[in-house]
Parts: C-alpha cells; structure tokens; sequence
C-alpha cells in the first residue's frame, strides 16, 4: 500500500495537461477567443480539475495511514508475516491501534525510542498547499495556473557559471514551491521542484532533466531516496518527422525505471498534424492486462467535421435526432 500511494500522483501525471488543454479548448485558439461562453467553462473546468487534484491528495495520505500504521504495530511487537493470529490478538491491544492511527491511545513499550511522533501528526506539518500542488507543477506551462503568489529571480551566474531561474510560489499558509531551472552549456536543462513548509523546510522534492540530441527531445524524471540522492523513476523521449506528404509526426514514448535501474516500456504517442491542419493521434499503453490502444481524430477546423477520419460526434447525434424526438414534459 505504501508503494501504490508512492506511485499515485506519478501514474496519474497525464491528467495535468488538463490545464493546457484547458485554456487551448475554451480560451484561445491561434491567438483569438474561441466563443463567448469559453470563460465560464474554463472556470468550471479549472474548478473541477483543482478537486480531483485535491481528491487524489487525499487518497493518497489515506493509503499512506493504513501502510504506516500497520508498520508501526510491526516494529512495535516485532510482528513478521508468519505470526499467527493468535499473537496478534494477544499482542495487539486497542490503545496500540489507536496510538498507530494517531488516535490517541498509549504509547506501545515496544516501540523504537527514535520514533517521536505518529506518522499521521507529521503528515499534518508536511501535507501544505505547496505539497498538494507541486505534482502537478512540473507539467503546468504557467506557474500561476497552481494558484499562489509567483515571484521570479535569478542566482549565481558569476565566474562563467550559469544562472539559475529561481520561481517561488506562495501560498496563504505559508508553505511555498520553489523551481530552481539551470541551462548548461551543452542546453541540457535542469530543473528541480520542492515543496516547502512554512518554515521553509523542504517535505517533498522532485527533479527534471530535458535534454536535446539529433532531433530528438529526452526528459528525465527523478525522485530523491531515503539518502537524498536522485534516482531516475520515468523517462520520456519525443522525436519529430515530416512525411513526403507534408505530414508532421511526433512520436513520444515512455518508460519506468525501477530501483534497480531497468526500464519497462508504458506508453507510445504518435500524432500526425496533417498539411490541411488535421490531426491523428495513437496511443499505445502497456497495462496489467495488457496492451490498449486508443484513437483521436481532429479536423482541419472546429466548424467542418466533414474532414474527420473516425468517430463524428455531430453526425452521431443528427442521425439520433432523426430517428425522432419525444419532449417530455417534467413536473
């Protein structure tokens, strides 16, 4: 359980593009507004996306309680798989329970010295704005788009070093993110988030590697260990290529890299911007159960779908108007 809480914000990265594509739907397009109305979903969109964000949060220090209270009962009595449940039931009172999800209850006599707190009394120091927002921080496109007070300066720079682009984002609580993003000179672009308290503690911290070669884009993702040192978790690699038709290609592909290094393929995205402004994309995702494969096809404006390759929501719902309409009257 300690390991799919760990994992859920990572797994769930991809709905953050949901604010980019957002603003992109009901904003703007190519520089002009899409339609009156655009504002007002935006808003609702944005609201809803903050909420499932905030839900995710939550379950994800709900998993981490149960995990972490299971291990403290286990150091407290020294419990392994093999104890029977007779020792658990004559080891294993109400107060430990308690104690374990920091519920009260007495302090079990078996429990290591150095563990001054429950877990559950330090995730309410750590679990800030700053924590709830830096997962997706590191896919919005503007900072502002997690809320906050965003301040931008810049450090070192001096001695032929490059400079460092610091962006902190505030919050009413006091805790903050902190981005610090450094170009080196061969371009490769370095990049790491922390999420900090309200005492300017670091609790939670992540880092982002983007790298240019022969066309094609690498970013690397890390996350640091039980040592503080960064371990590569996720990698992800765009190339682009035009067709003899005049068709754009993108092919992004990634993988995740496991504590002992090897890497396991999870998903390949391939879009076609076609010459007349179409769009295909086809992603292949490696599942437990399985390889799942997914279309979308976008035509060449918002007005004609008649150029569309695929399914055609408006003719779908012309021919169920068709087929006839019965109003029914609501009392």
């Amino acid at each position: 359980m300690l390991h799919a809480a760990m994992n859920l914000m990572k797994d769930a990265s991809s709905i953050y593009q949901i604010p980019q594509l957002n603003a992109e739907a009901f904003l703007h397009s190519q520089g002009a507004m899409v339609f009156a109305e655009g504002p007002i979903a935006n808003l609702y969109v944005s609201t809803n996306f903050k909420d499932l964000v905030a839900m995710l949060s939550d379950l994800q220090v709900g998993l981490m309680n149960i995990a972490n209270a299971a291990q403290t009962i286990s150091d407290s009595y020294h419990l392994t798989d093999n104890s029977s449940s007779a020792d658990l039931n004559r080891l294993i009172g109400v107060d430990a329970v308690d104690f374990a999800f920091g519920m009260g209850g007495k302090r079990p006599p078996g429990l290591a010295k150095n563990i001054g707190t429950t877990w559950l009394e330090q995730q309410q120091n750590n679990y800030t704005e700053a924590n709830n927002n830096l997962g997706a921080m590191s896919n919005a496109t503007d900072p502002s788009q997690m809320g906050g007070v965003v301040n931008t300066t810049w450090e070192g720079g001096v001695s032929g070093e490059p400079a460092t682009k610091v962006t902190t984002i505030s919050y009413p609580d006091g805790s903050s993110i902190r981005i610090e993003e450094t170009t080196a000179g061969d371009g490769t672009v370095y990049t790491n988030y922390s999420a900090l308290d309200a005492s300017g503690k670091s609790t939670t911290s992540h880092r982002q590697i983007t790298s240019t070669s022969a066309g094609t884009k690498t970013v690397t993702y890390q996350q640091p260990d039980k040592n503080g040192t960064y371990q590569t978790t996720r990698t992800e690699t765009t190339t682009t290529a035009s067709d003899p038709y005049g068709d754009k290609i993108t092919t992004t592909s990634t993988a995740n890299v496991g504590a002992d290094g090897k890497s396991t393929p999870a998903s390949t995205t391939t879009k076609a911007v076609n010459a007349d402004g179409s769009t295909q994309t086809t992603t292949v995702q490696q599942t437990p159960d399985g390889t799942k494969t997914t279309n979308q096809a976008v035509g060449s404006n918002s007005d004609d779908v008649a150029d569309q390759k695929g399914y055609d929501p408006k003719a779908s719902a012309d021919d169920s108007y068709a087929k006839g309409y019965v109003h029914r009257n609501m009392q």
